[in-house]
């Protein structure tokens, strides 16, 4: 593992507080189904990777006196990352709903009920066992009228609902009915997971320059462990490398499609940077960089470069690693999000979506202490789109959200005076102000026209010129205001 702020992989006792089930989904495939198959997906709350390779999942009905015989095994290796979602895929029963992201693991003899039933993950085999008799119990859900709750199970489910843990999985009282909504199912999948392999079987395209010295290439290590003591990872964590010295460059491309409404997520731990050399992360087009985010030797923050150019992010230089998020907007909006910045912008390059990911080190330096380790890209399901976190998903219809860069702009958002020109509300109108405005000023009423005014009036915006009323007060006052001829001497 290599970035998002990630030291070593967790211990089981803290991953037992760490990893929880959240998701559970047994619609797949019938009748007005979202997905084709079932599914169970895990998260993992820490801000380090947990290993779960050997742990149990397995599922009972909902009025089951055990667990199934035969529980299914987490394959040896498996990792989920700091922040990051593991997704098994279960059974198919039907052809109706879209296809699964790419899940991490398969367990295709499992069939969920679709309204009630029991998941349970353990560290310790539950083949067999009734729910009194579960050890090693990492979490567990039922839902529907499951009989073996934590607490009080989830909501009742139906082909086009899920049992999903609030606030992406981070909810977690020990209570199912107080941790869990059902609503439509919102898979996620860790495309990649450097845990070995080559890095033409992993999907990487691998350019170097190399000037031919033995001492001064660019180079690419598959399954390296990012150990060095200038950069966050530690012995025994798999991660990829890039390394490049003197004039040399070595970068990492792979194709990934992310359109609207899809987050695309990489974790990149850098050490040393020499002097006005950079390491990165590039969100590509076919041709060319959407977004870049990237650290320049000698500089003391990482940058961001979109359509507005370059830009100093408030991240600052760290060999604990990163982990870059892009949420993929409406009309070539996007959302970045490193730790707790973020930034709301437009795409480079006329880009809509997303076609690659290109990891880059430009000469950062000799030894592994320059290395640029990166691991972990994972992409979401299409979701929602809400860049500006306002509430509202974007669109143009009824109840959408009209600017999702805005968190101002809003259904229901106040139409000031000071903001004519704009549609804050996203009702059509860009000249309409709320009556009870909170800009509006007094002005004085002055119906007979004769120069004098009472002393009370209505609201109206600063500067327009409103027939009967007068921004000023007059002095004295009028004591007739609906004769011209009669007002003070």
């Amino acid at each position: 593992m290599v970035a998002a702020c990630v030291a070593a992989v967790a211990s089981q006792a803290q991953a037992s507080n760490a990893v929880r089930i959240s998701q559970v989904y047994g619609g797949g495939g019938n009748t007005s189904a979202q997905y084709t198959a079932d599914f169970i997906e895990l998260y993992n709350s820490s801000t380090s990777p947990v290993a779960i390779g050997g742990w149990f999942l397995n599922y009972s009905s909902a009025v089951g006196s055990t667990f199934n015989a035969t529980p299914f095994t987490i394959p040896a290796g498996a990792i989920i990352p700091a922040k990051g979602y593991y997704l098994i895929r279960a059974s198919t029963a039907g052809v109706n709903g879209s296809a699964l992201p790419t899940p991490n693991a398969s367990w295709t003899a499992l069939n969920l009920s679709g309204t009630a039933g029991n998941v349970v993950l353990s560290t310790t085999t539950s083949g067999g066992l009734g729910c009194g008799s579960l050890a090693g119990v990492v979490d567990k859900v039922a839902y529907g009228n499951g009989n073996c709750p934590e607490a009080t199970a989830a909501p009742t489910l139906s082909n086009s609902t899920a049992a999903i843990r609030k606030a992406g999985g981070e909810t977690d009282t020990d209570d199912n009915s107080a941790d869990f909504t059902a609503g439509a199912p919102v898979p996620h999948s860790l495309l990649i997971a450097t845990s070995g392999g080559t890095p033409t079987a992993d999907g990487w395209t691998i350019v170097l320059s190399n000037t031919g010295s033995t001492s001064v290439n660019g180079s690419f290590t598959g399954n390296s462990a990012d150990n060095s003591s200038s950069t966050a990872g530690t012995v025994g964590n798999p991660a990829w490398a890039l390394y490049a010295n003197g004039t040399d460059t070595a970068t990492a491309t792979r194709s990934i499609a992310a359109a609207a409404g899809q987050t695309v997520s990489i974790d990149i731990d850098n050490g040393d940077v020499a002097s006005g050399k950079s390491i990165g992360v590039e969100f590509r087009t076919s041709a060319a960089a959407a977004l870049t985010v990237k650290f320049v030797g000698g500089d003391s923050f990482y940058s961001v470069v979109d359509s507005a150019g370059t830009s100093t992010s408030s991240v600052a230089f760290t060999r604990t690693g990163i982990r870059c998020s892009l949420t993929v907007g409406n009309s070539g909006n996007y959302k970045l999000t490193i730790g707790s910045f973020s930034r709301i912008g437009t795409l480079a390059a006329s880009a809509t979506a997303i076609s690659a990911v290109r990891v880059f080190n430009n000469s950062a330096g000799s030894g592994t202490a320059a290395n640029l380790y990166f691991n972990n890209l994972m992409l979401s399901s299409v979701m929602p789109i809400d860049l500006d976190g306002d509430g509202y998903v974007a669109g143009s219809s009824a109840g959408q959200d009209c600017n999702d860069t805005d968190a101002t702009i809003k259904p229901g958002a106040a139409e000031l005076c000071s903001t004519v020109g704009v549609d804050n509300n996203c009702d059509g109108s860009t000249s309409d102000v709320d009556a009870n405005a909170s800009d509006k000023v007094l002005y004085y009423r002055d119906q007979d026209g004769d120069t004098y005014t009472l002393s009370t009036g209505a609201n109206f915006c600063s500067g327009t010129t409103n027939s009967g009323y007068s921004s000023a007060q007059s002095s004295p006052v009028d004591c007739n205001d609906t004769s011209a001829t009669i007002y003070p001497s």
